[in-house]
């Protein structure tokens, strides 16, 4: 607060009445003094005098420039194009590492089930690799050479120890009923034709490089039951290189069923 004497001062000057040596006076005196008014928004008596002064003419609004804006939206652009493309990869190639896992291990637990019900796989029926029925009009077909269809196979062996899609139920997808597709709750499949397996990661889904990336083939043993195709003798189904990737699985299951980091195919 300024002094009581300083304050009747002050109300002098603002009083038209006051004679002008007076005002000259006391003007002098606030200037070499500094003092304030006693209000919250303290202004100096050269304020008081010049009649133009606006309280928000000493707010300094802060604000970027349109260079600014530009260089800071390329910034972010060159980082997402460097970073995005290895985002995706990576997500992809965990969901292939994922379903594959589940994939193996679903199939391996409805075979041990099935093995209780219906013994040792090494004893089971041969699954149908195309047939003559015996009877081609008959609801369930039968093979003359005693050989099971794919879809029969499946349906007397596993079907009851694996949940499936609720929308796309298991079916015969030829005319000589040799390859039975079977959808899982995940969107993805395996189509069953004899021995030789191919789990497809997704449906809908078509690379250029088609084994190795979306599609995996197993094999069906009576022996040790289901486990990933192999040939290490013809390297056409080598996984790299001029083969065709069919290898693949084999590759990932004995890295943990993840994906090597010198993998050579991408997502």
């Amino acid at each position: 607060m300024a002094p009581r004497n300083d304050r009747k001062e002050l109300n002098d000057l603002a009083d038209l009445r006051t004679d002008g040596a007076k005002r000259v006076r006391i003007a002098s005196r606030f200037r070499r003094q500094k003092l304030m008014l006693p209000r919250r928004n303290s202004v100096s008596v050269e304020q008081i005098q010049d009649t133009t002064y606006r309280p928000n003419d000493f707010k300094k609004k802060a604000a970027f420039t349109l260079a600014e804006v530009l260089i800071t939206l390329g910034i972010i652009g060159i980082v997402a194009a460097m970073t995005i493309p290895t985002l995706v990869q990576s997500y992809k190639k965990k969901v292939v590492e994922s379903r594959l896992v589940k994939f193996y291990s679903t199939m391996q637990q409805a075979i041990k089930l099935s093995e209780v019900e219906n013994g040792p796989i090494s004893t089971w029926d041969d699954i149908g690799t195309g047939c003559v029925f015996v009877d081609p009009e008959a609801e369930e077909k039968e093979c003359i050479d005693g050989t099971e269809t794919p879809l029969l196979w499946y349906n007397k062996y596993l079907a009851k120890y694996i949940k499936t899609s609720k929308d796309l139920q298991p079916h015969l997808s030829s005319d000589n009923l040799t390859n039975v597709n079977v959808y899982f709750t995940d969107g993805s499949y395996v189509g069953i034709s004899g021995e030789g397996w191919n789990y497809v990661i997704e449906s809908n889904r078509w690379d250029k490089q088609t084994y190795g990336t979306v599609v995996f083939p197993f094999y069906f043993y009576k022996e040790k039951g289901l486990q990933p195709f192999f040939n290490d003798v013809n390297p056409a189904f080598a996984c790299g290189g001029s083969g065709n990737g069919a290898n693949c699985t084999q590759v990932i299951m004995e890295n943990g069923w993840k994906i090597p980091d010198d993998y050579p195919y991408k997502f």
